[in-house]
């Protein structure tokens, strides 16, 4: 008998994933997997998806915080805001007491980049919250002392002030100058768009060469090309109207110079901040389909689970599954011999043997389920020590209780398993005592720690 991912729930671990991995990885909302459950002859009301979806953002939280601690301890962080201009990505929230929606906001935290050569985790983690203030945002980062690359957000500048080290965007600034460009072609805009291209072309020569190497190079050939764009700058400030698009376009970066020079200083660093912005990508593509979430807690939920879904694909599973040659069909269940390993059982193409039944019914009173930090702190409030027997360790360390061992091994195996089916047979294969967890952990983060 599959065993219930949610208590009195009838969904197993396996169902879960298939839900969470359908709407925040190929974007159907929830309606629409209703509906396709249905014509399969499964009768699953859509507020049941949703009951399930919040319930799996619970069980992720232990790898969540992982992620998160992995993006604050690294050396550079790539930042995309919630700003009211470029790189804004609104999630509308449904606000009833005012008869409409409000105006929630996604950012992405994003470390670790193999163009750079850094052997850092990749991870993105992201953020939900319901403005565009600032204080989100030096909430989000507290304490990060390495480089932050990022727009011109002024949010930010309680992050420099603190010890972070600003990292601005060539692109934001190209993509100034082009825009104007595209609307009234001149030869100036011309000259610039020219001498910021050659900066990139340097960029493609060294992509992927250690940080020393890369450093170098910039040094000799991408420094003469920025002293003379900044000649040209400069002049071109000077006779101009101050008031005008272009000189605003222009000034833009001249006020940032020194930060947009940084990435010469150090071969770690990208010349833009491309990497956080597709990052968002997924969430745009999302949000056009299931239009909005349905509380702010259904906007941090997405969060958390948006941050297990893109992580993968940042670290290059997105690449490997659009061409991967060999594609088998992924099944939402697992037979009693594939939840020992976390594979989905091979040839299964149905439904049968996930637990589900028609007439599935919402988790009754599901605001009674704890998250696993919750349960700890109480368990550890009302006295109980390792010595009394259970012994209590904290949920949020990979060594996780049951529940989320298994919906994790599901989720993780069911996301690489699309990308590379071979590999993860290979693996498993390989090493036969290891679980679908310590599979897709190993595939997922690197395990440097205990």
């Amino acid at each position: 008998m599959p065993v219930s991912a949610i208590a009195r729930g009838k969904a197993t671990f396996a169902t879960l994933a298939h839900v969470v991995v359908s709407k925040f990885n190929h974007h159907p909302p929830l309606y629409r997997q209703a509906e396709m459950m249905a014509a399969q002859g499964l009768d699953i009301d859509r507020s049941t998806l949703a009951g399930w979806t919040g319930q799996a953002a619970v069980l992720l939280d232990p790898i969540v915080s992982r992620i998160r601690d992995e993006v604050l301890k690294a050396h550079k962080i790539h930042a995309e805001p919630a700003p009211a201009k470029a790189g804004d990505t609104p999630v509308p929230v449904l606000d009833p007491g005012r008869g409409k929606t409000a105006t929630g906001r996604l950012c992405v935290y994003a470390a670790g980049d193999q163009a750079s050569g850094s052997p850092a985790p990749r991870s993105t983690w992201y953020r939900f919250t319901p403005d565009r203030t600032a204080a989100h945002l030096l909430a989000h980062l507290t304490g990060f002392r390495g480089f932050l690359q990022a727009d011109a957000y002024a949010g930010y500048d309680g992050l420099y002030r603190g010890g972070a080290t600003e990292v601005a965007c060539w692109a934001h600034f190209r993509r100034k100058v082009f825009d104007l460009h595209e609307r009234s072609s001149t030869p100036l805009t011309t000259d610039i768009l020219g001498r910021i291209g050659a900066l990139y072309a340097v960029e493609a020569e060294v992509r992927g060469q250690p940080p020393d190497v890369r450093c170098r190079s910039r040094q000799e050939k991408s420094r003469p090309l920025l002293d003379a764009l900044r000649e040209v700058l400069n002049a071109a400030l000077r006779r101009l109207s101050p008031g005008s698009d272009m000189a605003k376009a222009i000034a833009y970066g001249t006020k940032r110079w020194p930060a947009l020079s940084r990435f010469l200083e150090d071969g770690r660093l990208e010349i833009d901040n491309n990497i956080a912005e597709r990052a968002l990508r997924g969430v745009a593509v999302g949000r056009r389909n299931w239009l909005f979430a349905g509380s702010r807690a259904g906007g941090e939920r997405a969060a958390a689970i948006y941050t297990v879904i893109q992580t993968p694909a940042f670290a290059g599973a997105g690449s490997a599954r659009r061409t991967a040659s060999t594609r088998r069909p992924i099944s939402p269940t697992l037979s009693p011999k594939s939840q020992a390993t976390g594979l989905p059982a091979a040839g299964t193409t149905s439904c049968s043997g996930t637990g589900c039944r028609r007439q599935i019914s919402q988790p009754r009173k599901p605001h009674n389920l704890r998250s696993p930090r919750r349960a700890y702190a109480e368990r550890a409030a009302s006295g109980a020590s390792e010595s009394g027997g259970t012994a209590i360790r904290p949920p949020w360390t990979f060594d996780c209780v049951q529940a989320e061992r298994r919906f994790l091994a599901a989720l993780l195996v069911t996301l690489f398993y699309q990308a590379f089916p071979a590999l993860v047979v290979q693996m498993q294969s390989s090493h036969p005592r290891s679980n679908g967890m310590d599979m897709a952990i190993t595939m997922f983060i690197p395990r440097g720690d205990p």
